[in-house]
């Protein structure tokens, strides 16, 4: 079994984007997790890789694509910004490789 690889810096800016939109709705923790029964508190800490099947739950509830969640987030190590399908490519590889 392969190694899970975790990229902090994606998943921090994942982890911060996921809040920011939370909080821009007025939604608390506690109600997002009564609703979705995820545990969005461990996902905002950003300590550990989340699915794209999760991350999905999450826009859905959020009433966003993940497509517009990808819109404004960015990842680079040396502070270039990737376009959506860069973005997608890169979470794809790193849930799956």
């Amino acid at each position: 079994m392969s190694k899970q690889r975790v990229n902090s810096i994606l998943v921090s800016n994942i982890a911060n984007h996921i809040k920011q939109l939370r909080e821009d709705k007025g939604i608390s923790q506690e109600v997002f997790y009564i609703d979705t029964d995820i545990h969005i508190g461990r996902i905002e800490s950003g300590k550990g890789n989340i699915t794209v099947s999760t991350l999905s739950a999450i826009c859905d509830y959020l009433g966003i694509t993940l497509s517009d969640f990808f819109k404004d987030l960015w990842y680079s190590s040396d502070k270039n910004f990737l376009n959506i399908e860069q973005l997608i490519q890169l979470w794809a590889k790193l849930c799956y490789d």
